[in-house]
């Protein structure tokens, strides 16, 4: 005849202890998978074409959308990714300053940087505008995706050049 106690566990606690190891189980996973690893967003994908133009008598670095994914420079979002285009000359390294006309940058569409004195803005037409020339020497562009910052595109323009170096980053 057997004892009481000589059965070893019921199967209600088998059963309950194999449930628990299973949720701790799932807990470690999640602190590691979501801890370590966080998900990145994806960045925009561009293939942006910069260069040196005479544009009405006034040269300006223009930006010409090959093709990709829109994206906006400021206000409210046409676009899902949000760009910043930085100009970096001999004499210091400017963000420009998108004008309050220019929203969204598509494949297709061009675009302008000049220097205002004190810095670079860009826009989407140069009528009615007045600004100095570009800086002399090398000048590098680079197009950055503001949200997740990384590098879309750089290019070193010389303004007497008329073959520009590239750099896309995909």
């Amino acid at each position: 005849m057997k004892k009481q106690d000589e059965e070893g566990m019921s199967e209600m606690m088998d059963s309950t202890l194999i449930i628990a190891l299973g949720l701790v189980l799932a807990v470690v996973v999640a602190v590691l998978v979501f801890g370590v690893f966080t998900p990145v967003d994806k960045t925009a994908y561009l293939l942006p074409q910069f260069g040196v133009g005479n544009i009405s008598g006034y040269t300006v670095i223009t930006i010409f959308n090959r093709g990709g994914e829109p994206v906006y420079f400021h206000g409210a979002p046409q676009a899902k990714y949000k760009a910043e285009l930085y100009v970096d000359t001999q004499s210091g390294s400017y963000k420009a300053v998108p004008a309050p006309a220019l929203s969204v940058f598509k494949p297709g569409d061009r675009i302008f940087a000049f220097y205002t004195g004190s810095g670079f803005a860009v826009t989407n037409t140069l009528s009615g505008l007045t600004f100095p020339s570009l800086p002399s020497g090398k000048i590098t562009v680079r197009l950055v995706d503001a949200t997740s910052g990384v590098l879309i595109a750089k290019e070193e323009l010389v303004p007497a050049a008329t073959a520009p170096t590239s750099t896309v980053t995909p």
